[in-house]
């Protein structure tokens, strides 16, 4: 039928989006896919990667400053706002380093 057509297009579509990680073609994909009855679980999915494509500039940015200035308290809310937003160490590396340095600037103060 037409409607299990529109879906595996839909499924396709979300999947291919989520991998190329472009914003306006995932925006797309997911209204149809939410049309189109999709799996929720490959919604959620497909809207916390939109959401972290959204905030990633940001994100970097403010980990960036961070470690420029050298401070601990603006590095912890930077990699703190980073985990929020479902960011991973092993997915970025900007965030590997800035968790990296707050543990090292942790136990440096406590030696």
């Amino acid at each position: 039928s037409w409607q299990l057509s529109r879906l595996r297009h839909a499924t396709k579509d979300l999947e291919i989006a989520v991998e190329y990680r472009d914003q306006d073609f995932l925006k797309e994909a997911i209204v149809v896919a939410r049309k189109a009855g999709v799996a929720k679980d490959l919604l959620e999915s497909a809207t916390r990667c939109l959401r972290k494509l959204q905030v990633e500039d940001e994100i970097n940015k403010l980990l960036e400053g961070a470690m420029e200035a050298y401070e601990l308290e603006d590095l912890e809310i930077a990699v703190r706002r980073a985990h929020h937003f479902d960011f991973l160490e092993s997915e970025s590396p900007m965030l590997r380093s800035g968790a990296t340095q707050v543990h090292l600037r942790f136990w440096a103060g406590e030696f």
